[in-house]
């Protein structure tokens, strides 16, 4: 096996951060003993179908979805599956350089959360103020009274990490980009309540884009916990390193500002 110090150097390669992730993963899974190739499943985009059904009857699997079979192409897709349920997927990758539309909706990388903005053009987003914390520990003192705000898409997003994020639009039919536009433009510099579990920034982006107030990171949360257990007994050092990931699509990010 290479030595830690074969694995820092190229990790210090300048690599694109998604094929960092994958290889830290892997180091981790040989790290604790297992079996990487027993642990990890990787699969082609063209079979994501078989890839789904697969998943779906794993007790534990770290996932690596590529575009082709070459290795040194940064994957499309990275994540954890515990108990057939995707607890972890889609890390932020270290370059936003996307170009939105108006309408399109934002997802920004804040490290234990994710914020939400519709793009409305011009290099702006509407979107609610984040509350202190956006998933508090005690969700009986979490609706409370947030700022619908209109600013530069970069001034929100910081040195955080973004994409442009239309995932439901396979579910649901969005709305034309001048009515979307319309209605964040109208809302802007208005009070609305908040509540973690059933309007977050989250539910107002995507009621904007759909018609539909929904929060994948609330189900997420809800599908976590349960799978907590599971986690725990097997493996919970992968789902540490899930978040250092995240951390590092941030430093990455931050140190081509």
């Amino acid at each position: 096996m290479a030595s830690t110090s074969t694995y820092d150097s190229a990790l210090s390669e300048g690599l694109e951060v998604n094929l960092k992730q994958e290889c830290l993963l892997k180091c981790l899974i040989a790290y604790l003993g297992e079996d990487v190739g027993k642990l990890v499943k990787e699969y082609l985009v063209v079979q994501m179908e078989e890839a789904e059904t697969e998943l779906e009857r794993c007790t534990m699997a770290v996932f690596i979805i590529r575009e082709d079979e070459d290795p040194l192409k940064p994957p499309r897709d990275i994540g954890i599956v515990i108990e057939g349920v995707k607890v972890l997927n889609e890390f932020p990758s270290s370059k936003s350089d996307q170009k939105p539309e108006p309408g399109d909706l934002i997802e920004i990388f804040r490290g234990g959360y994710q914020h939400w903005a519709v793009y409305v053009g011009n290099g702006c987003v509407v979107h609610v103020t984040s509350p202190p914390v956006e998933f508090p520990s005690k969700v009986s003192n979490s609706s409370m009274s947030v700022m619908v705000v209109k600013e530069k898409l970069q001034e929100v997003v910081g040195n955080d990490t973004w994409r442009i994020n239309n995932s439901l639009d396979k579910e649901y039919e969005p709305r034309s980009a001048c009515i979307i536009v319309e209605e964040a433009d109208r809302l802007a510099d208005k009070r609305m309540k908040y509540s973690v579990i059933s309007k977050n920034c989250e539910h107002f982006a995507k009621e904007l884009r759909y018609g539909k107030a929904e929060s994948c990171q609330v189900r997420q949360a809800g599908k976590t916990v349960m799978a907590a257990g599971v986690a725990e007994a097997t493996g919970l050092g992968i789902l540490y390193l899930a978040g250092a990931l995240e951390r590092e699509g941030k430093k990455e990010n931050k140190n081509t500002q």
